[in-house]
């Protein structure tokens, strides 16, 4: 089971000018190229969040490993401890320049060992300090840069297809053991990453603590992508019935990793309000917060749900803080 880590930083945003009603915010979505300049990629992704924040976004949202993708070269330079390094730095100081909610799409985290309880044996990934695993990692600032949230995918993708060869992301990663939810003075949001989206019963969950958005850095691949992406995300928008964000990284035709990007926000009733194409792109979209419940009303299946024939449960173990 699942256990949860919340926060609830309402009380920490008196500073924070902007009124806000229930009515509705603005979700910034980012969709970025993966570059071999370490630096370049920095400031690319800088220069995106900061011009969502400019458009009005109150969260924006990065892609799955934007840093990293799955080259294991580039772990060396870039993987880090949690809230530590560049790609650390760069978020939490552009959250507090722009006043917005960043999550940081995911990183590569290392974890020491011991400090987790577990061990990969059968490590591919070999550029890291002695003793320590990694995760895939989704950090979230606040708008004063603090660092309030994270989420480890879950998930990991081992699969095989006829015509590639087997991925098996459980050789280079660790698998994520809670859930991350915040509350902003304007909604309330959960955070998975890229193959979580494909199991219903982790969005119920979510659903269970009445989220008004889900947000899924991504980096699905083309060929999934093309039958499956658009019906993962309304699906996932449906049984929640919330806004859900699929943010992917913009393709590269030359990678050996080739994603479908396309990165896309469904509503409650299942319709695709913004959908990019391939490159590099932003997107700034209205989430409506009186549509959301007008939804729920005329539809109340989370209230309709039979919990005495059918229940899931979080894990007892909630952990409130990320000390």
């Amino acid at each position: 089971m699942f256990s949860l880590s919340r926060v609830n930083s309402q009380k920490s945003v008196n500073y924070f000018s902007r009124l806000y009603s229930r009515g509705s915010f603005k979700l910034g979505i980012a969709q970025l190229s993966v570059v071999s300049d370490y630096q370049k990629q920095i400031q690319m992704a800088r220069e995106s969040i900061s011009k969502l924040a400019d458009l009005g976004s109150d969260i924006i949202c990065l892609g799955e490993l934007w840093s990293t993708l799955f080259n294991y070269d580039y772990y060396k330079e870039r993987a880090s401890l949690l809230n530590e390094g560049l790609a650390y730095e760069m978020l939490s100081k552009v959250a507090k320049e722009k006043q917005v909610y960043v999550v940081g799409g995911s990183l590569p985290e290392i974890i020491p060992q011991a400090k987790y309880g577990e061990i990969i044996t059968k490590s591919k990934t070999t550029h890291l300090p002695s003793k320590s695993i990694i995760a895939n990692t989704s950090p979230v600032f606040d708008p004063k840069g603090n660092l309030i949230n994270y989420f480890r995918k879950a998930h990991l993708f081992d699969v095989s297809f006829d015509d590639q060869d087997k991925i098996t992301e459980s050789d280079h990663f660790a698998k994520g053991k809670k859930l991350c939810y915040v509350e902003t003075p304007f909604c309330k949001f959960g955070v998975g990453i890229c193959f979580d989206l494909r199991f219903p019963e982790f969005t119920q969950l979510y659903a269970q603590m009445d989220v008004d958005l889900l947000l899924f850095p991504t980096a699905f691949l083309k060929l999934t992508g093309e039958k499956h992406w658009d019906v993962l995300v309304r699906s996932r928008a449906l049984d929640a019935q919330c806004y859900v964000a699929g943010v992917s990284n913009s393709r590269d035709k030359k990678s050996d990793y080739l994603v479908y990007a396309n990165s896309m926000v469904a509503n409650p009733w299942g319709e695709v309000i913004t959908k990019l194409g391939t490159d590099d792109q932003i997107s700034c979209v209205e989430i409506d917060l009186d549509f959301r419940e007008k939804v729920k009303k005329q539809l109340p299946v989370l209230q309709l749900k039979r919990n005495d024939i059918y229940k899931l449960k979080l894990s007892p173990s909630i952990s409130k803080t990320i000390k």
